[in-house]
């Protein structure tokens, strides 16, 4: 059986580290807040349509000439090569999503006194510099 630890973490702080600073109570609060304006706004929606309709169009006519070049499995790849587009432009748009979810986590963390790198994430807690240590962006010092 796996042991568990003491300090152990909900899913929310496993999924986005981030969160793992927050009290468990406010943790799931956090993160519909960070998420809110991402599901709401159809900017994300577009652009998930788009990536969509590109990649169906690219697969399919790159399936139509591989199926020209190997006509033993142009059933298999006609069937395949738009899956496979569906399957990437789907990656890639909660891959996107997920960057705005982290960069509004980020904000709102500072917003709560905080401090964080919106840009990678460290935790800035004790940084005088004016500088994140893990990328060198600039913090501007409450």
């Amino acid at each position: 059986m796996k042991e568990q630890s003491s300090s152990r973490v909900g899913p929310f702080a496993r999924s986005w580290p981030e969160l793992a600073r927050v009290d468990a109570s406010d943790r799931r609060k956090l993160y519909r807040a960070a998420f809110r304006p991402v599901l709401r706004s159809w900017r994300y929606w577009g652009i998930a349509l788009a990536l969509q309709a590109v990649a169906q169009v690219a697969f399919r006519m790159a399936g139509a000439e591989l199926a020209y070049w190997l006509p033993d499995y142009a059933r298999e790849i006609r069937f395949l090569a738009p899956a496979v587009g569906a399957g990437i432009a789907g990656g890639v748009t909660v891959w996107l999503v997920q960057q705005r979810i982290k960069h509004n986590l980020r904000l709102l963390l500072n917003k709560r006194g905080l401090p964080t790198c919106v840009p990678c994430g460290y935790d800035l807690t004790g940084n005088v510099s004016g500088a994140c240590p893990e990328c060198g962006t600039t913090i501007e010092q409450p």
